[in-house]
């Protein structure tokens, strides 16, 4: 469990989806987009991690789900860029919202993988189980919750952000975004091919700073425009690249060889990663739909965002543990049964998804935890 994507933080909820326009639809589209990304993820890596099902008709129908979801997180920064970057907020105001959006909802979840953890997984005392836990939180990508951990020093810098962002500072920020975009490739690439960690808990957010001040950029039309199809050129380009890179490690593993071609590949913040990431986002903002959404019985199309959308936060934070709990709970493996592969699957996302949903919604509605999933 490793990745992400949560979303609602900030600002990061539209809370009502009639009447508004175009713009605030692709950006909720956006992020359900990049929750079952996330979801899909977590719940179909493994088996095209899997030795056995290498090169077999499931690695081949799975593995370009997984490059494409891999964008999940990426596009989570995109959205948090482009709703809070230009607001004035106060210092004050910022940290408020700061504490209450990610500040709680880090704390209890963590709090809450710790417990977890221990008693799924530890047999040490609790003394030594708390310091290994220690070590591990000094780690990059040590849970699911490495996103708000980013995020939370992103939005820390808010008040810079806004003053580099300012009407008059267009070029300022065009540069400064540049310029942390190819800090990110740079580094990203001496960490996977010199084998320097450059990426620790402390410094994470500097390679995911210009995908956060991207997301402004789009949002004040300062960011270059490029037409519809050579987006989609650059994502079909992207998630071959991804495709290759992970048969290549696939390959090598085989032969008992390690390749830091593939691990590069892999990386969020990989050249691949990186442009499939900006072309979903330009793509899905593009798309008209209205005409769509107004097809359907009595907005239904409308709702169903809006519910979403609203509930994306706790579904993030919340379907790790869904998946911890089918798996080594109540031992919910492919493993472990008879069933068909593809029907497995299925059922294991849908049962992920759903029961991710239905807890959301009813923590949701208790006062007082509702706050731990970002609700005030």
């Amino acid at each position: 469990m490793a990745l992400a994507a949560a979303a609602a933080v900030g600002g990061i909820f539209a809370r009502n989806f009639m009447g508004i326009n175009k713009r605030i639809i692709a950006l909720d589209v956006t992020r359900i987009t990049a929750l079952f990304g996330v979801i899909l993820l977590h719940t179909l890596l493994d088996f095209t991690l899997r030795a056995d099902f290498f090169r077999t008709p499931v690695w081949f129908l799975l593995e370009p789900i997984i490059v494409l979801s891999r964008t999940g997180v990426l596009l989570f920064f995109f959205i948090s860029g482009y709703l809070v970057v230009e607001k004035n907020r106060s210092l004050g105001d910022n940290w408020r919202k700061l504490i209450r959006r990610i500040g709680i909802p880090l704390l209890t979840f963590q709090i809450l993988l710790l417990i977890y953890r221990y008693f799924a997984f530890s047999t040490t005392n609790l003394h030594t189980f708390f310091l290994r836990e220690v070590l591990r939180m000094t780690t990059f990508l040590n849970s699911h919750l490495w996103f708000l951990e980013v995020l939370f020093v992103l939005y820390l810098f808010n008040p810079v952000w806004q003053l580099i962002f300012a009407p008059r500072n267009k070029r300022l920020a065009q540069y400064i975004t540049g310029i942390a975009f190819l800090f990110s490739l740079v580094t990203t690439a001496v960490s996977t091919f010199l084998s320097f960690d450059a990426f620790t808990v402390f410094t994470a957010w500097t390679g995911f700073v210009w995908i956060y001040l991207y997301g402004a950029l789009v949002k004040r039309k300062w960011a270059p425009q490029v037409r519809l199809p050579v987006w989609a050129g650059v994502l079909f380009f992207s998630v071959c690249m991804g495709i290759l890179g992970d048969y290549v490690g696939r390959l090598s593993m085989a032969h008992g060889v390690i390749s830091n071609f593939s691990i590069y590949t892999m990386n969020y913040l990989s050249l691949n990663g990186a442009f499939a990431a900006l072309a979903i986002f330009h793509i899905l903002l593009k798309v008209e739909y209205k005409k769509y959404l107004q097809v359907l019985p009595q907005k239904i199309g409308y709702r169903i965002l809006e519910k979403m959308a609203e509930l994306s936060f706790g579904i993030y934070l919340i379907h790790p543990f869904v998946i911890g709990l089918l798996t080594d709970g109540i031992g919910f493996r492919f493993d472990n049964s008879e069933m068909n592969l593809y029907l497995y699957i299925l059922i294991f996302v849908s049962a992920v998804l759903g029961t991710s949903i239905l807890l959301t919604m009813g923590i949701k509605r208790l006062p007082i935890l509702k706050q731990s999933i970002g609700f005030w």
